[in-house]
């Protein structure tokens, strides 16, 4: 039984060779699958790392369906080249 957990978001800088956009350049805004509503006991995060968290017990087999606009803006002085990030998720039970 699991007696709820946090979904939280964390990213790493973008990087090109020498060149970076800061991570603050990306932001995501969570919400609910296909605009649908949560299961009891869960909650969104807003714009940040927190995704959503559950306070409820569960013992459903189904798991919650969570959605999330990601959007980034480039600096304008941003060098032109391929950046990569590390966007990693962790959902942590409590």
């Amino acid at each position: 039984m699991l007696k709820g957990w946090t979904l939280d978001a964390a990213w790493s800088k973008f990087t090109a060779g020498s060149d970076e956009i800061p991570a603050s350049a990306l932001t995501i805004t969570p919400k609910a699958f296909d605009n649908g509503s949560l299961l009891p006991g869960v909650t969104l995060g807003t714009n940040g790392t927190k995704i959503a968290e559950s306070t409820a017990v569960s013992t459903l087999t189904d798991g919650a369906l969570l959605d999330a606009d990601l959007k980034f803006v480039a600096p304008k002085d941003a060098a032109a080249g391929q950046y990569h990030s590390t966007l990693t998720l962790t959902l942590t039970s409590k």
